[in-house]
């Protein structure tokens, strides 16, 4: 195939050919320049195969006529205009099409990144948090190409396009084509084995959303499996079942690829909303939030039901779960068959997670409350066995109730009943939940921002007067009092105040300023900080965002093109993505390239608040007594009701299942069924603004002169760290240094940190009771799976060393297989001797990177491989199996590799991980083994417990007990 030549000139001068992108059987893609918008752009050329490319246009090959390159042509130009209509960023943008050298060419964005097929080459299958956000990604982009009227008809792992943040986009459209529901219709056959449905074989038939569905779903197994998903005329005949999907994957997506790929086209989603409503509510839970639900309506029907009621009720509803899942009822004859029920149900615990958050509004706080309240269910009953007949009856009442869950749809709007005061139900106190409360008097000027610094457990205020204050939120005790502050943040790394001078300074949580104060171009109305990000908002619209003294300024105006009166500044959890709330509308804006992701407005009603879901996902946004929630991935609504007062602020909670709302009073409110579900009354009266911090166990609530600080869960004081400007990692020379030694660490003492999990009270027998033990066991796997991040785990860092990745320097002489022995010999040294136990191939790896070379081929492998043994020979190394140890070295130290980008167990020895394995059981014998197997996991780093993983820490923990 001929391609255009590079400088070639299209549509006049205008764009000019850079270099050849890739060729195909219909054309050819090209990178170009556009010389009138200044700017890099993709080119897509129509040129069948076969064609030869003449000085005086285009000459087609034999088998193809001029009025059928004709209607191939008309099909392009359709192509384009379609494509031209669609405005998410998830689809590729068409900026220009035109018509040139006797063909058509298609003008698109040019994205930097790479396939999604690349992207698991390299690296794998994609973790479960990716998976599922991409799924979501995806399938709103086929949602836009839907309603247009589009299939896309070829979507496989090759044309998804990864951008340098891992923002999937659709591209290559050459195959789309309009359809008509219920109809059948003639499609040229265009398909990919393993990825295409049934019906794409044939030339004629009823075609329908359900066609795409079926190869988003194959394109996800393949992502999550590595393996290709056999052709639908196999699977008929049953020679051929799909990959089996990790459990660790989360039951929605593993649902929605399970239904998506249905052989037969009625059995699939039928539409893109309906595979996101199966992404997003579909479960394998046995009806768990079903239960959660029921148990939470007759709580809320009796306000009054004592602690043993309700750990009743909970007892119950974990019996009726195993219920169903076993299809049978557990054995409740005698007390003793009800505890030994109970232990077997506790591995239950994580399918409610949702039913947990819906009752408790925290994970840690709901594993603290069973853990105390059920083991109290044993006891009673132990004292009273006359009373299990009427339990048992009540678990199967439980177990006999429907099991389907019904969720609402992403653009089912729930409408909330009347939250007047004088027409609602009483709603429970939520003092009810307090574990302590405090009241802080602040300066007689209104409260106009609030924050927690996370996860340090400081509070700050800021007034209209211009007085910035910070409390150790343990005891309420002042820390910093300034004034002349025009807008304030917080978070781990310090405090942050901007003042009417344009000067942005930080602070340690002692008062001490720290680095130089930043000097901005605006004054700051509005600043946030996310682990050292500081993002700056001026009265004009203009935004600075900036780390480590890298700082991009734009004005909000270009980004959203309008006048924009800033209200409000807020980072999302994982530092992503970034909420701006102006007077008109709440635009999120992705933090690494500070382009908008959504605006979310009703047109017509100014935004008075706004919030964002931890997670990402979700969004609320109020306009006077209105609110609405929304989902960030599609931008529709998905629930709307009115307040009985105009709203101050918002927020969720840390699962996103609670909305906090204030006005005159603060209402909680159940997101999924919109019914309140707590209140507070507002200090002074009337609410300000409102915060909770990052884990859910502080709220606060600022009134006239004064802010109600509410312990929902223990909190611990803490000692406030002593800030230091952190120390810039250094890469060691190579040489051959020493590596220490150190003996086996004791039995440590028990981590007493606020979050840590604390051991029950021993039992009479001296040891602890064996139930209290299993529900700490169970509320850490379940606690750690879903609020933890791995480094969170409260193993604190005894026995553990922090891990660094020894990188090579770049070698002076680049040819690897003209180094002498001895050199390449000492560069593994080095490596070995930094790291100590390290496996061969990552040695490998590592001196081929320090010579520019990105793989081992077999020649390099063969090379380094006989310069190994000499090293081994010469002492340099001690090899042991696969891996490379230090001489002199026996017991590796265990390694903690929660901050390395990549992290492989198989890069991990059985010796440390054995260490691991010793250093858990030492810390936390009362746990169960899979929890000690999870938490082994995590110590090391690993956030993802695949079976593999859980299968070789299992055999060394047996060895461990040999």
């Amino acid at each position: 195939m001929s391609a255009l030549s590079p400088t070639s000139p299209l549509q006049g001068s205008r764009y000019q050919i850079l270099r050849t992108l890739g060729q195909g059987g219909f054309g050819i893609t090209y990178q170009a320049r556009d010389a009138l918008l200044q700017r890099t752009v993709v080119i897509k050329e129509l040129f069948p195969q076969g064609s030869v490319r003449t000085a005086t246009g285009l000459q087609l090959p034999g088998n193809l006529s001029p009025e059928y390159f004709s209607t191939m042509l008309r099909s392009f130009v359709e192509e384009a205009r379609a494509l031209a209509r669609f405005s998410s960023e998830h689809v590729v943008r068409v900026q220009d099409v035109f018509q040139d050298r006797d063909t058509a060419y298609i003008v698109m964005d040019f994205i930097e990144g790479r396939t999604l097929m690349q992207r698991l080459r390299d690296e794998g299958p994609l973790n479960p948090e990716t998976a599922l956000r991409m799924a979501r990604q995806l399938a709103g982009a086929l949602d836009v190409v839907h309603r247009a009227g589009l299939l896309h008809r070829d979507i496989k792992p090759d044309n998804i396009f990864l951008t340098r943040d891992d923002t999937p986009v659709l591209i290559d459209f050459g195959a789309a084509r309009p359809y008509t529901p219920d109809q059948q219709i003639e499609m040229s056959v265009v398909l990919t084995h393993g990825f295409a449905p049934l019906e794409q074989y044939a030339q004629t038939g009823t075609f329908g959303p359900y066609t795409d569905l079926y190869a988003l779903a194959a394109t996800l197994l393949f992502a999550i499996t590595a393996k290709v998903p056999p052709v639908p005329v196999a699977r008929l005949q049953g020679e051929a079942p799909l990959p089996v999907m990790d459990p660790t994957y989360p039951p929605g997506l593993r649902r929605a690829i399970d239904q998506g790929l249905q052989i037969q086209p009625a059995q699939r989603p039928q539409t893109a909303e309906a595979f996101l409503a199966l992404l997003q509510g579909g479960r394998e839970d046995y009806g768990a939030l079903e239960l959660a639900e029921e148990l939470q309506r007759q709580r809320l029907a009796s306000p009054a039901v004592s602690e043993s009621a309700f750990g009743r009720m909970w007892a119950q509803t974990l019996l009726a779960l195993w219920a169903r899942r076993e299809g049978r009822l557990p054995g409740l004859a005698t007390p003793d068959d009800l505890e030994a029920s109970l232990k077997r149900s506790l591995d239950l615990l994580p399918l409610l997670q949702e039913g947990l958050l819906l009752v408790f509004g925290d994970l840690r706080l709901a594993a603290e409350e069973l853990a105390r309240l059920i083991p109290g269910v044993v006891r009673a009953l132990h004292d009273r066995p006359g009373e299990l007949p009427e339990f048992a009856l009540a678990v199967e009442a439980l177990a006999a109730l429907p099991k389907p869950v019904h969720l609402p749809t992403p653009d089912k709007v729930w409408r909330a009943p009347s939250t007047n005061r004088s027409q609602r139900p009483p709603l429970p106190a939520l003092s009810a939940k307090f574990q302590g409360f405090q009241s802080l008097e602040l300066a007689a000027a209104d409260v106009v921002q609030l924050g927690f610094a996370d996860p340090v457990h400081v509070l700050w205020t800021l007034s209209t007067s211009g007085r910035f204050q910070a409390f150790g939120s343990g005891r309420g005790t002042r820390l910093l009092d300034l004034s002349g502050t025009s807008a304030a943040a917080a978070d781990g790394t310090g405090l942050y105040t901007g003042t009417h001078g344009g000067k942005v300074r930080r602070w340690d949580f002692h008062g001490q300023a720290m680095d130089e104060a930043l000097n901005l171009a605006f004054v700051p109305v509005r600043l946030a900080a996310h682990q050292g990000t500081l993002a700056a908002a001026g009265r004009e619209g203009e935004l600075l965002v900036g780390k480590n003294g890298e700082v991009r300024t734009v004005q909000v105006a270009q980004l959203v093109g309008r006048e924009a009166d800033l209200q409000a500044l807020h980072f999302s959890a994982d530092g992503q993505l970034l909420l701006w709330q102006d007077a008109a509308a709440v635009t999120l804006l992705r933090v690494q390239t500070l382009k908008v992701l959504r605006t979310l407005t009703l047109p017509g009603a100014p935004v008075t608040a706004a919030a964002l879901s931890q997670d990402g996902q979700r969004a609320a946004t109020s306009h006077g007594a209105r609110v609405l929630l929304w989902d960030v991935v599609s931008g529709r609504e998905t629930g709307a009701f009115a307040a009985p007062w105009d709203v101050q602020t918002l927020f969720f909670n840390p699962g996103g299942r609670m909305l906090g709302v204030l006005g005159d009073e603060l209402l909680l409110y159940d997101v999924q069924s919109g019914q309140p579900l707590a209140a507070h009354p507002a200090p002074g009266g009337r609410g300000l603004r409102a915060s909770i911090s990052r884990d859910g166990r502080m709220l606060a609530v600022a009134g006239l002169h004064r802010v109600d600080l509410l312990h929902l869960a223990p909190v611990q004081d803490q000692t406030l760290p002593d800030l230091q400007p952190p120390m810039k990692p250094t890469v060691p020379p190579v040489s051959t240094r020493p590596v220490s030694v150190s003996p086996a660490p004791p039995s440590p003492a028990p981590v007493t940190s606020p979050e840590s999990i604390t051991p029950p009270v021993p039992g009479p027998g001296g040891g602890p009771p064996p139930l209290t033990n299993g529900f700490h066991a169970a509320a850490a796997l379940l606690t750690s799976r879903t609020t933890a991040a791995p480094s969170d785990v409260a193993l604190g860092t005894a026995g553990t060393e922090p891990y660094q990745e020894h990188v090579l320097p770049l070698q002076p002489q680049t040819d690897l297989l003209r180094r002498s022995a001895p050199d390449l010999a000492a560069l593994m040294e080095a490596v070995v001797q930094a790291e100590g136990p390290v496996h061969r191939h990552e040695v490998f790896r590592r001196v081929a990177i320090a010579h520019g070379v990105g793989k081992v081929g077999s020649r390099i492998a063969a090379a380094l491989e006989q310069v190994l043994q000499k090293a081994v020979q010469n002492g340099q190394v001690v090899q042991r199996g696969d891996f490379l140890w230090p001489p002199g070295m026996t017991r590796p130290p265990v390694r903690d590799r929660a901050g390395l980008p990549h992290r492989s167990v198989d890069l991990v020895c059985d010796e440390e991980l054995q260490e691991a394995v010793r250093l858990v059981q030492s810390m936390y014998s009362y746990q169960f083994p899979d929890t000690q197997v999870v938490t082994v996991a995590r110590l090391l780093g690993f956030a993802r417990l695949t079976k593999t993983t859980r299968d070789r820490i299992v055999a060394l923990m047996q060895r461990t007990h040999a």
